[in-house]
């Protein structure tokens, strides 16, 4: 069947459906990176999805770590498993050009140190370059490398979630998967680790039954982690009872049936067919949904001062549900160091910032920098 996944990435932030499984993946020896990853997993196989920010005039060791953490998804990835790599790369001269039999596009003019790393390192393995949406400028910042360029199809979107950065288009990504067939009850509900039903001594024993050793014969670290983390997986799945919950539904009190469904019509005709007329179409959808997001809002609003009196919960419902972020985390840890104070956190972020910038002697155009 045909799935559309709207694959929104901002900088190294990964948007995912809540109801798709999805769990973060960790990357080894690239903490310096401005990257994140996650694996989206299906009933039959597993999209792997990377976004990554490199800045601008960075050094080639930076797009050869990147090349290294991608080489990771593709070890953990099975035959079937679809990857995806996108991101901004700020390489704004080089130059792609489509070759038909690659079914990609390929760079012409790679000359510098960090074009040569995105060539030697990233396309060397196997990944294909599917997008070709330039800027306002007429540069092209953001890669697309995918594993299977065949069944994808890439679009600029026709409406973006937020305010368009004019060095960035927006972009869908559309390719078919397998998905298995589930009953009306269960597309409610899913599948998750109970742990406060799990046998402790049993795990204690499964642990204990490992030759821990076998990792210490492995070739690379990369290889032994992976061991690793496949032991204790497997011995999760063999002791920890699976539990059903309803998925959660996001919705704000003041949509109403006719706001939610507004759009998706007219966005998946779009998605079928990207045609000038299906794309102001979907436009005109849009501004109308927020103009009808802004009327229930102050709707709302005005229904909970007007009820204030005799309905106080209801403003109190409201005011919590608008603090429920703190803003800075309670606890926060980088590399062995932790804090439990917002001194001691933005010391912490300060020590991350400090870790990641390299000054450079002379500075980029700024037509591109974002």
């Amino acid at each position: 069947m045909t799935v559309i996944l709207e694959l929104v990435s901002f900088g190294v932030l990964i948007a995912v459906k809540s109801e798709l499984n999805c769990k973060a993946v960790r990357l080894v020896d690239c903490e310096s990176l401005e990257q994140t990853a996650v694996e989206i997993m299906l009933p039959y196989h597993s999209i792997f999805v990377c976004s990554v920010y490199i800045r601008p005039v960075s050094h080639p060791d930076n797009y050869t770590k990147h090349a290294e953490s991608v080489q990771q998804l593709l070890d953990m990835a099975a035959p079937c498993d679809t990857i995806i790599v996108m991101g901004d790369y700020n390489l704004p001269d080089l130059v792609w050009d489509f070759d038909e039999d690659v079914n990609g596009f390929l760079p012409i003019n790679a000359s510098t140190d960090q074009e040569l790393a995105v060539v030697e390192s990233l396309l060397s393995k196997g990944l294909k370059q599917i997008n070709d949406l330039v800027n306002e400028n007429g540069k092209l910042l953001d890669l697309v490398l995918v594993s299977d360029a065949d069944s994808m199809v890439l679009f600029e979107s026709p409406s973006a979630m937020l305010k368009v950065d004019p060095h960035h288009k927006p972009l869908v990504l559309r390719f078919d998967i397998q998905s298995a067939k589930h009953s009306s009850s269960s597309n409610s509900t899913r599948s998750e680790y109970n742990f406060a039903r799990c046998n402790f001594d049993l795990v204690n024993a499964r642990l204990d039954a490992l030759d821990w050793s076998q990792l210490l014969d492995l070739p690379t670290v990369d290889a032994a982690v992976s061991a690793f983390y496949d032991n204790i997986y497997q011995v999760i799945d063999a002791t920890v009872p699976l539990t059903r919950r309803p998925t959660t539904v996001f919705k704000q009190p003041w949509w109403t049936p006719q706001l939610r469904n507004l759009r998706n019509r007219l966005r998946k005709r779009y998605f079928r067919c990207q045609s000038p007329g299906n794309k102001y179409a979907v436009q005109i959808a849009e501004a109308e949904y927020e103009s009808l997001c802004e009327v229930q809002f102050q709707e709302y609003v005005g229904n909970i001062q007007a009820d204030l009196k005799e309905n106080p919960s209801s403003f109190w419902s409201y005011v919590n549900a608008r603090k429920r972020s703190a803003g800075i985390p309670a606890d926060l840890t980088y590399g062995v160091q932790s804090s439990s104070t917002d001194a001691a956190s933005a010391k912490l972020f300060a020590d991350f910032f400090k870790s990641v910038f390299e000054p450079s002697q002379t500075l980029p155009s700024q037509q591109y920098i974002d």
